[in-house]
Order: structure tokens, then C-alpha cells, then sequence
């Protein structure tokens, strides 16, 4: 009977966790001809990154309405039999929330004994970038993370100027967690990716038996709200264009949210897509700007947007609130007409 690998690919809110999945996929399908699921979970009503993901061509099973590593045992695993029984995949890669605890996940898995699953190690993102800011406000959280992987991938060096940088975050994540391996890799540049494809691939992981009752949404202190809606243009647009009108909205969220008492954003993202392509934008702080990944062609008079934003401090309708505010705000400003789905719920 055939083995699914099935690999981890954790680490708290932005680090780089849905780049560098599409990075592994699109490398593990092209150049050594596996066949690729993924397993993605939003904790929101809406989706941002199962679509994004998608749209280059991978088998995605979304999760979302809650966290895969608390409430959603039942659904992972049923999730995770359904993949393997329609697609049978080589390799199911999944991406839990960035406020998720490796420990449940691989707990669930481990109950799995239906089906011919291989257990991978589980591989912390670490954001080389934004640690310090990260862990000043997340510290027992952000270490509970780390000690619970097998791999730490310190992500983004590209952004890291300074080696010596680099080699005190190592130092930091082996008082953390002395038994994992620790590497550095930048997912958008593609440094390291051959490095955790080859862990990937020939390690073989015994099964354990963890239990843990920690709450990981409670801990993080992080409250969360989505959005989604459907717009037309009075008239058409471009590509440019849209990224000015969703800058806007996600830097307004960011400052509404910081100026309400949040003392960390999490993560603000949005997806847009419409009939000539689509967009992905990340927002981690307000300082860095967004940053956009995808593409649009050609003039645009009609799509979609999901916005999903996680924020420390702030309760769930509070977020919710500055969402639909923001949104309700800054779209007629540029002409947009729009529908709010669900939007009472």
C-alpha cells in the first residue's frame, strides 16, 4: 500500500508559511515528480491563503471557522482521509494557523491509523525579521512553538543584513529547543528550500503520543475577524490601481487596530481575484508597507476580495468592526460599489 508523507509546516502568524509551501510544492512536483496536497487552515470564517494557493494549480483542502489544532480534531482527520482516498498524494503538506500548536496537530495525525500515513518532521518558520518585536509581546507562546518542532527555518535572511544577526537568532533557538535542527532560508528567494525538501523526503518519524490541553487561540491573546465581498468598478481599472485601493484598506485596519489598544499585528491579508488573474496582500507592519504577490491583467470592472486580519489584544467583534468600517470607508472613495457576504453573521 502506498505511504503519504505527511509534513508540517508551522510557525506563528507571517512568517512565511504560505510562500514557502507553494515554494516546496511547486519544487517537490516539478523537479522530483511527486504528487502534492495541501492542507490549509484559517482561523476566520473566509479563506485568504487556500485560495491564493490554489491558483497554482495544487490539490488544497481548506479548513477554516475555527483552529485545526483545537476545535476541528474530527474535521483534520476526516480532512486528511478524504485527500489521501480522491488525490493520493505523494506528499500532504499542511499549514496550520499561525496560532497554532505543532503538538495537536501531530497528535491528530497520530490517531489516524486508517489510512498509510509516514509522519515528517513538523517545521517551525521562525521570522528573522520581526522575532525580537514577535517575542517581546508572544514569549511563552512563541517558545511553546519552537520547542515543538523538529526543524526551526530561520525565514527571511534576505531581509538580514548582517550574518552575525542570523548567528545570535540561532544561538537563541538552541537555548530554546537544544534538540532541533535549526536552518536558515529565505522562502521568496528559494535559499534552504533544498535543504527542507531533503528532510522531507528521507526522514522517517516515529510516532508519539503528546497530550496537551493548552488552548493555543486563548494563549495568543490575538483576536481575529474576516471579510468577504464581491465589487464592480464604475469604471475600469488596472492592476496598479488595485493595489493602491487595498493598500489603503490594509494600512487602515493596521492603524484603527494599533490606535484600539492591539500592541501587535499579527497579520492582515487580503485576496483578490477577478476573471484576468488574481492578488495576494500581506501586511505585518505598518512601517514595511504591503507586499503583494500574483498578478492581474489587463482592466479590471469586477471580482472578489476576502480581507482577514489577526491582531493581539483586540476581541473578535472589535476587529470585525474596524473591518467592515475600513472597507465601508475607503471603497466608494474610489468608486467601487460593493456586496458584503454574511455580513451579520
Amino acid at each position: 500500500m502506498k505511504l503519504t508523507k505527511v509534513a508540517q509546516i508551522a510557525g506563528f502568524l507571517g512568517s512565511g508559511k504560505t510562500t514557502t509551501l507553494i515554494r516546496l510544492g511547486k519544487e517537490l512536483s516539478t523537479n522530483y515528480g511527486k504528487k502534492i496536497g495541501i492542507i490549509v487552515n484559517e482561523v476566520g470564517e473566509v479563506d485568504v491563503d487556500g485560495s491564493f494557493i490554489r491558483d497554482f494549480g495544487f490539490e488544497v483542502k481548506e479548513i477554516v471557522q475555527g483552529c485545526i489544532c483545537c476545535s476541528l480534531k474530527g474535521d483534520l482527520q476526516s480532512t486528511l482521509k478524504t485527500l489521501y482516498e480522491n488525490y493520493r498524494p505523494d506528499i500532504i503538506l499542511i499549514e496550520p494557523t499561525g496560532i497554532a500548536f505543532p503538538s495537536k496537530i501531530k497528535e491528530i495525525i497520530n490517531g489516524l491509523t486508517d489510512i498509510p500515513l509516514e509522519k515528517a518532521p513538523v517545521i517551525a518558520l521562525v521570522d528573522a525579521e520581526r522575532f525580537r518585536k514577535i517575542f517581546r509581546e508572544m514569549e511563552h507562546f512563541l517558545i511553546k512553538q519552537i520547542k515543538e518542532a523538529d526543524i526551526v527555518a530561520i525565514n527571511k535572511i534576505d531581509l538580514i543584513k548582517s550574518k552575525w544577526d542570523i548567528d545570535l537568532l540561532k544561538s537563541a533557538l538552541r537555548e530554546i529547543n537544544p534538540s532541533a535542527y535549526i536552518l536558515s532560508m529565505s522562502a521568496k528567494r528559494g535559499d534552504g528550500v533544498d535543504e527542507i525538501i531533503d528532510i522531507i523526503l528521507q526522514s522517517k518519524m516515529k510516532a508519539q503520543s503528546l497530550i496537551d490541553d493548552e488552548d493555543s487561540v486563548a494563549l495568543s491573546g490575538m483576536g481575529r475577524s474576516s471579510i468577504k465581498l464581491s465589487f464592480r468598478v464604475h469604471e475600469n481599472v488596472n492592476e496598479a490601481k488595485l493595489k493602491v485601493v487595498i493598500s489603503e484598506i490594509l494600512n487602515r485596519i493596521a492603524n484603527v487596530s494599533l490606535n484600539s489598544g492591539s500592541r501587535l499585528i499579527g497579520h492582515i491579508k487580503a485576496y483578490l481575484r477577478c476573471p484576468s488573474g488574481s492578488l495576494k496582500a500581506s501586511l505585518l507592519d505598518v512601517k514595511c508597507g504591503v507586499d503583494f504577490a500574483g498578478n492581474v491583467k489587463g482592466l479590471v470592472k469586477e471580482g472578489e476580495i476576502t480581507i482577514y486580519a489577526i491582531v493581539k489584544s483586540l476581541k473578535d467583534k472589535l476587529v470585525e468592526r474596524i473591518l467592515e468600517s475600513e472597507v465601508k470607508k475607503i471603497l466608494p472613495k474610489y468608486c467601487f460599489s460593493f456586496s458584503i457576504e454574511d455580513e451579520h453573521d
